[in-house]
């Protein structure tokens, strides 16, 4: 039971070490998990680790089933959450790497952009962006060194 217990241990772990736990992290954290119990289950379907397999009772095989099968049913689909998408892609370290989907990808990248452009709109009038000034005289051109 500690083997198959471990993954969420150390996700608890990570998870209590910050402060603040990101959003963007949420959907790294539980492809992780499920990943790890799905490897459990090809251990023991495949025996590729006697160790692991000889001391596997039915129960703790049908353990693991659960805890994938209430982990997925718990997170579903979490590239479809727009604020879960924000999050990973405003994080430096995933942006848009992180999507399988790359329609939701292009969707949070859509809605950013539209987002940001909505708030640069809604400036005062007063402030001005570099691009609408126009320039009172052209840049000065460079002298060729042609002999």
């Amino acid at each position: 039971m500690c083997i198959v217990l471990q993954p969420f241990d150390q996700l608890t772990e990570t998870m209590s070490a910050e402060k603040y736990v990101s959003g963007s992290q949420i959907l790294i954290l539980t492809r992780g998990l499920i990943s790890a119990l799905n490897r459990m289950l090809e251990i023991t379907d495949g025996h590729l680790e006697e160790d692991f397999v000889d001391g596997l009772h039915d129960s703790s095989k049908n353990l693991i089933i659960s805890l994938r099968s209430e982990t997925e049913k718990r997170f579903p689909n979490l590239e479809a959450s727009k604020t879960i998408g924000v999050a990973i892609l405003l994080d430096p370290r995933f942006k848009l790497n992180v999507f399988r989907n790359q329609n939701y990808a292009l969707d949070v990248k859509k809605m950013v952009t539209e987002l940001v452009a909505g708030n640069i709109k809604k400036r005062k009038p007063d402030q001005q962006s570099a691009d609408d000034i126009e320039p009172t005289e052209p840049p000065p051109k460079k002298a060729s060194m042609t002999a």
